[in-house]
């Protein structure tokens, strides 16, 4: 459903001859458009109960608290997304905030703190030993698409378009279809030349740390 969401978007953004054949969201009535997006409020309740939430993190991190989702703005369209990193990392990150992130690496689709809709994709990101996801809400608010074209399959990442740079315009965050260039097991991942139905998972920059509300840590074994 995030990702019906994006493409949709996307399809708005290239103007009424889609790939999809899809009518743009811009043309729809406003009951269609409200039974669209009806489609993608999701079950947003707490995986865990505050008091057990606060147990649970006030022993471990510092600096950390837990609190009922609606402190969002209702309105506010939000999804779950996965983060992965090593455990040694997140005292830091859940104490100190995710803006910590964008100084590890310019990011090849911008430098800021990445997430994704799949916990597997995220899982990459781990080591095998010590690794770990954070499942954390984001308010989605206007995501920029980024296409084959700002990441072409025959340039070095640190000749894309948004390599090491900040948020397109006033877009809050940038959405990246991808499939993997070559073997999986490599760690080249870009938007794919054949269009977005083809990508396998999706990446997500966010550029404002307001946005982002970590509910879930999950260690492995």
């Amino acid at each position: 459903l995030h990702r019906k969401l994006f493409l949709k978007g996307i399809d708005e953004l290239r103007g009424p001859s889609t790939a999809s054949g899809s009518k743009p969201l811009s043309s729809l009535s406003k009951e269609s458009k409200k039974s669209y997006y009806e489609e993608f409020r999701g079950d947003f309740s707490a995986l865990l109960s505050v008091r057990e939430m606060n147990e649970a993190t006030t022993s471990i991190y510092r600096q950390t608290s837990a609190c009922q989702l609606t402190v969002l703005i209702p309105c506010v369209n939000k999804f779950r997304m996965w983060h992965g990193c090593r455990k040694n990392a997140l005292p830091n990150l859940l104490s100190d905030g995710f803006a910590t992130l964008g100084s590890l690496d310019d990011g090849w689709y911008g430098k800021r703190m990445y997430f994704t809709s799949s916990a597997k994709y995220a899982a990459r990101y781990c080591p095998e030993n010590g690794g770990c996801l954070i499942m954390c809400y984001i308010a989605l608010l206007n995501p920029f698409p980024v296409v084959s074209a700002d990441a072409p399959l025959d340039v070095s990442p640190t000749k894309f378009r948004f390599y090491g740079h900040g948020n397109f315009k006033n877009y809050q965050c940038h959405y990246i279809p991808v499939s993997a260039i070559g073997s999986e097991s490599a760690m080249d991942y870009r938007p794919p030349p054949t269009g977005t139905d083809d990508a396998i998972y999706d990446e997500l920059a966010v550029f404002q740390e307001p946005s982002i509300l970590p509910q879930v840590v999950v260690h492995f074994k």
